[in-house]
């Protein structure tokens, strides 16, 4: 779902109106976590310098604190999806039970199922930029678009609720349809859920497209050019 997340959070961005925009530029609150959020970049230790396993570790503790549910059902995703680690969160999970700060049944399969597959790509004392410029490199065969491309697809769906209408909206095959939908919620998951108003993102969608028909109607243009 990540893709679906990262799509909804830039598209809130893209399709907020002028207004909006100038209420949150100037609004004293904002301004003021932009502050604190100044200084507290001051503290953060160096990247150059922080291993990621000391880094992230640190990232999984709070979230497990706080979210530990949530964080037992991402780590029974990562599992089921087979890939190599390259989620942060993941990735301080694994340094979390090494370190012996996180001791649960579903944290010790993560560390089992990573080190019997090999998937971790990089030692732990690798520092956080490094690991970071490593793994954002991608293939060069394996160009990769941005999630916000897929937007008109998942509003257009949203609107029609059919592959083939969608498709015959926007003027591409059904199956670009499949694979951008698939793309947003992930092999493992039916691109249905997107319409089912029991999905737990069905309140966001609908926002933003409320907010994506009311942008298509005042520019009478597309959003998102590339399909």
């Amino acid at each position: 779902m990540e893709n679906l997340i990262e799509l909804l959070g830039k598209a809130e961005f893209i399709l907020a109106t002028e207004e909006e925009k100038y209420a949150y530029n100037n609004n004293p609150q904002i301004i003021s976590r932009f502050k604190e959020l100044d200084e507290r970049i001051k503290e953060l230790p160096d990247l150059n310098e922080i291993s990621i396993g000391d880094y992230y570790s640190r990232y999984a503790h709070c979230h497990w604190n706080n979210e530990k549910d949530d964080c037992i059902e991402e780590i029974s995703d990562y599992i089921k999806s087979g890939e190599t680690v390259s989620s942060s969160i993941i990735l301080g999970f694994i340094v979390a039970w090494v370190n012996s700060e996180i001791r649960h049944p579903k944290v010790e399969e993560l560390v089992k199922h990573t080190m019997k597959h090999d998937l971790l790509k990089y030692p732990l004392t690798t520092t956080v930029n490094d690991y970071v410029n490593l793994s954002r490199k991608k293939p060069n065969h394996r160009p990769t678009k941005h999630p916000i491309h897929y937007l008109d697809t998942l509003m257009t769906y949203f609107e029609i609720r059919t592959v083939n209408g969608t498709g015959n909206r926007l003027g591409i095959s059904n199956k670009s349809v499949r694979e951008h939908l698939t793309k947003l919620v992930g092999v493992d998951e039916d691109f249905g859920i997107l319409i089912d108003e029991q999905f737990k993102y069905y309140t966001a969608i609908q926002k933003a497209y409320f907010k994506w028909l009311a942008h298509k109607e005042k520019n009478s243009i597309d959003l998102i050019g590339d399909k």
